[in-house]
C-alpha cells in the first residue's frame, strides 16, 4: 500500500524532503513507516505522528492513501 508522508520542524533538517510516497505491506503501522524511513528506535520516541490531521500511536495500522504527518515533539518554558 502506498501512504504520502509530509515531514514538518526539526526531522525535516534530517530527511531534506517535505513530502513522500512511501510503499508499506498491507497493515503496516505508524512504527513500521518510522522504520522504513530509517528512524533510529532510540529517535522514534519523540516522534509525532497524525494521520489524516488526528494525532495517532505508533502501533496504530495505516491504510492505503493515508496522509500521515511527521513532526517532533517540542517542549520548552
Amino acid at each position: 500500500m502506498k501512504v504520502k508522508v509530509e515531514i514538518v520542524g526539526a526531522l525535516l533538517k534530517t530527511r531534506g524532503q517535505r513530502q513522500l510516497e512511501c510503499e508499506l505491506s498491507e497493515g503496516s503501522t505508524l512504527r513500521e513507516l518510522l522504520i522504513e524511513l530509517c528512524y533510529e528506535p532510540l529517535h522514534q520516541r519523540h516522534i509525532l505522528g497524525a494521520v489524516q490531521g488526528e494525532v495517532v500511536r505508533h502501533d496504530t495500522p495505516l491504510r492505503e492513501g493515508a496522509t500521515v504527518v511527521l513532526s517532533t515533539l517540542v517542549g520548552g518554558g
